[in-house]
């Protein structure tokens, strides 16, 4: 999670988590509910080079050591 934006704007952010691995979204839950932060973040799986989300759907993007693992760099 990008504790920055949480930490600049806490009254209005959300942040989104994804991964393609479910063993990580389990970390990455205990974590957020360790933390009290479910009602500013949530999880879900899927893949980072398929994403579902309409365009123009978030403020900002990141991506922590993912883009090394990407088949498509394009």
């Amino acid at each position: 999670c990008d504790l920055v934006v949480i930490t600049l704007f806490p009254s209005s952010a959300k942040v989104i988590g994804i991964d393609i691995s479910e063993q990580m979204l389990a970390i990455g839950k205990e974590k957020i509910n360790h933390l009290e932060l479910g009602d500013i973040i949530t999880m879900q799986l899927g893949d980072a080079e398929a994403l579902s989300f309409e365009s123009n759907t978030f403020d900002a993007i990141s991506i922590g050591f993912g883009v090394r693992n990407f088949d498509n760099l394009n």
